[in-house]
């Protein structure tokens, strides 16, 4: 509990609070969260109703680390708005990380993950807009990367004399994948 506390500390001392003066990152206990949400809760139900639900109810006993959406309207607001619809009254947090491991089991909060996350989301949201990469962009890079290997590889497989597809055809190479090769 000492290291949740410091932790918090930590957060709240290095990233602030929001204009409503709630941290804009904090790490809480899956099991001691709830909010009010409108929807089917049994498999009897035929109507909706507004009820009090766990809010991680699909995480038991985790630390999360959360981020204070509405300290960032222009990057949250389309889903602060379509969130309203379901959940009557949020904390207006939402999970950044869970800490477990890739099969489920229990991991420690740590701090240098929490500032390795936390510094990341933070320069990316006071990055200049000119120097933000667009999905757009994004998704070109990729294709020009993708276009240039395979290229290369093509180039390489249909010289004459190529040494590379000789030892292939031979089987004394192997290709493996995402490996360079000189």
């Amino acid at each position: 509990m000492e290291n949740v506390k410091r932790i918090n500390k930590y957060l709240i001392d290095h990233y602030g609070y929001s204009a409503d003066s709630k941290p804009k990152f904090r790490l809480v206990w899956s099991e001691n969260l709830l909010e009010t949400r409108k929807g089917l809760f049994s498999e009897l139900a035929v109507f909706e109703e507004i009820r009090q639900v766990p809010k991680y109810s699909f995480l038991k006993d985790r630390w999360i680390l959360e981020i204070y959406t509405l300290a960032y309207p222009q990057i949250f607001g389309r889903s602060i708005t379509q969130k309203a619809d379901i959940v009557v009254n949020s904390d207006g947090y939402e999970p950044l990380r869970v800490f477990q491991t890739r099969k489920g089991e229990y991991l420690k909060p740590d701090l240098e993950v929490c500032k390795i996350i936390c510094d990341g989301w933070s320069e990316l949201v006071t990055r200049p807009e000119g120097r933000r990469l667009t999905q757009k962009q994004a998704s070109y890079d990729d294709k020009k990367k993708m276009e240039a290997e395979a290229a290369k590889f093509f180039n390489l497989l249909n010289d004459d004399d190529s040494t590379l597809l000789n030892q292939l055809h031979d089987g004394e190479a192997v290709v493996l994948p995402g490996k360079e090769f000189s």
